[in-house]
């Protein structure tokens, strides 16, 4: 990682290290945080280098896929029938009649589900590391031997088989509890249905995402193995400033989430104005209405109206505080961050 001695050169660039950070979402992996360290005696200009993932890959869209199906799954089980009946179903649970085991399983999965999507991701990004430091022949290869590589895909190939074993499962429980109320409502020709339809919709509806998370783990080796052609390995001075390999700086357009960014040091003071600004907003809001009331109480009796003159007053009281707050907040959090 450090610089060549002839800095002068135009030739030169700067040496990376051996190492690269696996980044997912600005979070280094525990297993890696030291890759991408330098000794104190670096050279402020030395380089290190990151791989970062896209936001939109395939274990983001699979924990969408579960929040979705438990979300919707609790909505329905809890908006079917009245209250008596709603009751009922729990109390006296019948496995043709409810759906009271649908919301439970729902919310059981949800956390089995995403520590095998995290720790799969994992082991496949060291994984993935592993066989980079095995390419190179100036990296020690003695905390990266072809047995830890071995390991690591032995267990890659675990987590992928528990999630299939997983997910075969709720989707056989959930198919066949469809089987029994479909039967059941065949058996009764149509007639008075013994389950409310927001439950039939909840059937359907797991069933349905039950498949697509079989079908979402059987995919989901072939997604850990994109994962090497979606990371982007970026560079970064002592600083945290993004460079190319020569150590320079790179061009980059304002954005607001790197305004952001530069403001955190400041959230304190933002979060407050912006709370002043709502109160503001809301007593600005709120003025007229009253002001009409001051004038219908008018009409009815002096005592009414002072009462009412009184609670505008009040209001707008409260609006000028708020008003200097949220004033005084945010130019002091402008000139602390200029």
């Amino acid at each position: 990682m450090q610089p060549l001695e002839n800095a002068d050169n135009d030739t030169s660039r700067v040496r990376l290290h051996t190492y690269t950070d696996s980044l997912i979402n600005s979070e280094v992996l525990p297993e890696n945080v030291l890759n991408g360290r330098m000794d104190s005696s670096c050279s402020p200009s030395a380089v290190h280098s990151r791989y970062w993932y896209p936001n939109l890959r395939f274990s983001v869209i699979f924990r969408g896929v579960l929040l979705l199906d438990s979300l919707v799954t609790i909505i329905l089980w809890l908006t079917g029938g009245d209250s008596k009946y709603f009751i009922d179903n729990i109390a006296k649970f019948e496995f043709k009649h409810s759906v009271f085991d649908l919301a439970v399983l729902s919310l059981l999965k949800l956390p089995v589900y995403l520590y095998l999507i995290h720790h799969l991701e994992q082991i496949t990004i060291l994984s993935l590391d592993a066989t980079h430091n095995l390419e190179d022949s100036s990296v020690d290869h003695h905390h990266h031997s072809p047995m830890l590589q071995q390991q690591q895909r032995r267990k890659q190939k675990r987590y992928i088989a528990s999630m299939c074993a997983v997910s075969s499962l709720i989707f056989g429980y959930c198919l066949v509890k469809g089987c029994f109320i479909l039967k059941d409502v065949v058996d009764n020709g149509g007639g008075i249905r013994e389950v409310h339809n927001t439950y039939y919709a909840c059937m359907i509806w797991c069933v349905v995402t039950s498949l697509a998370c079989l079908l979402l783990s059987s995919f989901s080796s072939l997604a850990m193995r994109k994962l090497q052609n979606q990371r982007v390995l970026k560079y970064y001075n002592m600083t945290g400033q993004e460079v190319d390999q020569d150590g320079k700086p790179l061009s980059s357009d304002a954005t607001l989430y790197k305004l952001i960014a530069l403001a955190k040091p400041e959230a304190g003071l933002l979060i407050g104005g912006s709370t002043a600004l709502l109160v503001t907003t809301a007593v600005q809001t709120v003025a007229p209405l009253f002001f009409g009331q001051v004038v219908d109480a008018a009409l009815i009796s002096m005592d009414k109206l002072n009462k009412k003159v009184l609670t505008l007053l009040g209001i707008y009281m409260v609006g000028s505080v708020f008003s200097l707050l949220r004033s005084w907040l945010f130019t002091l959090a402008g000139q602390r961050f200029v």
